[in-house]
């Protein structure tokens, strides 16, 4: 969870970044995704670089945990952060910024 939670900061900070900019939801999620999906992808790789060797490993508790956070890193970089994230965000539109604590100027 720790290792790949600068993946959403980057999508995120870069989608907030655009739409506090003016841009429309759909568009913020967009430009958000094309800057910061190379980043992803690079550090994804990274990560990858540093534990799939454990699979080649003689030690099978190695093995088995350099399998599971391969495979967890990969799902994670492909599936949650550059599709479900996205998606989820241009289906949510403006609720996306809803703040339930913030405090009302009335």
């Amino acid at each position: 969870f720790g290792l790949s939670m600068d993946y959403e900061v980057l999508i995120l900070s870069r989608i907030d970044e655009a739409w506090r900019q003016g841009a429309e939801v759909r568009e913020a999620v967009i430009s958000g995704l094309s800057h910061s999906s190379g980043i992803i992808t690079g550090a994804a790789l990274i990560l990858l670089g540093v534990f799939a060797p454990g699979l080649a490993s003689s030690s099978r508790v190695v093995q088995e945990l350099s399998l599971g956070i391969t495979a967890t890193i990969l799902l994670d970089a492909t599936l949650v952060r550059l599709l479900l994230v996205p998606s989820l965000m241009m289906l949510m539109g403006k609720w996306n910024w809803w703040n339930p604590f913030s405090r009302r100027k009335d």
